[in-house]
């Protein structure tokens, strides 16, 4: 086999992995949010919004890019290409966009909470929704006419991803990170302020794993795309063209964003890691299915085992 054949078959089995992890593990969100309602949440609302970006990741880019790869060429023809540019800006500014709600569904949450349930009541989360969408319109609008097929078309819409990449919707997690201090410390010298720092302290002891993971969610996006916007840079200002290795590294590493979302929410929450279980431990072999014993369950345990004792104790 030789070498370029050896490099094409790694690169599309990468790509097809991670499109197939990140295809099944976003849809599996939304399964599990329709069969347990206690994940029918805001937050997990604009979660699903994330999701739905990265599904199109998964079903129009990746693909895309596999069968550019295998041609060495496009042959998709050029509108083609401006669609293809189109859907993949979308996807990415709408990531963008859906962490800057997430960030000020917390803030609202954790700081601003009496006026919590009024700004976010599930009329307006699901406008807030529809917005990050609908909002892309103008955006979309203003760089339409630069989705011009570049010379090599695996690598399209990069100059557009790379303005996106500078997105102003992250901004609310700072001002999350920055409203909360004073809050917290503002001395209670009224009844009413002595019950707002003691909701603050117990809406943030329940809510940092959910906040954290948040947190983690955005690094990840950051850590995933900046390499590709830095190469992307280099290409569209630096006159001589960088190593292909190195453009195809930094792709499928902003590709890799996409199946690592729904891995993440399953190791930090124990609802979806559940549901995840639900789902696929039926395709395991039955000595390695993972067993979960629900509170009711051991409840009726505890009642059992009681009951026992004291037929013992009578005896």
């Amino acid at each position: 086999m030789s070498s370029s054949l050896l490099v094409t078959v790694s690169e599309t089995s990468v790509l097809c992995f991670i499109c197939l992890a990140a295809l099944i593990g976003n849809v599996s969100l939304y399964i599990i949010v329709y069969k347990n309602k206690d994940l029918r949440t805001i937050t997990n609302l604009y979660i699903l919004n994330l999701a739905a970006a990265d599904i199109m990741v998964s079903v129009l880019s990746i693909p895309v890019t596999v069968v550019t790869i295998i041609t060495e060429r496009w042959v998709f023809g050029d509108t083609a290409c401006t669609a293809l540019g189109f859907f993949t800006i979308l996807s990415f500014i709408a990531s963008v966009m859906s962490l800057g709600m997430i960030a000020l569904n917390r803030y609202f949450y954790i700081v601003k909470w009496n006026t919590y349930t009024k700004t976010f009541s599930k009329r307006k989360a699901l406008l807030y929704a529809a917005a990050v969408w609908a909002n892309l319109k103008r955006r979309m609008a203003v760089s339409r006419n630069n989705l011009t097929p570049p010379p090599h078309h695996h690598e399209l819409t990069t100059e557009n991803e790379t303005r996106g990449n500078r997105n102003p919707d992250t901004e609310p997690d700072r001002n999350m990170a920055e409203g909360q201090r004073p809050h917290m410390n503002t001395p209670g010298g009224s009844e009413l302020e002595s019950k707002s720092k003691s909701r603050a302290f117990q809406v943030t002891h329940e809510e940092t794993k959910i906040t954290n993971t948040f947190l983690f969610v955005l690094a990840l996006f950051v850590v995933c795309w900046a390499p590709f916007a830095v190469t992307m840079f280099f290409d569209v200002y630096y006159p001589r063209p960088l190593p292909r290795a190195v453009d195809i590294a930094s792709l499928l590493l902003g590709y890799l964003n996409s199946m690592c979302n729904p891995v993440l929410y399953g190791l930090r929450n124990s609802a979806f890691k559940q549901g995840f279980l639900d789902l696929y431990s039926r395709f395991l072999p039955e000595r390695f299915r993972p067993t979960s014993v629900t509170r009711l369950e051991m409840n009726a345990c505890c009642d059992s085992d009681a009951k026992n004792v004291v037929m013992a104790f009578d005896a």
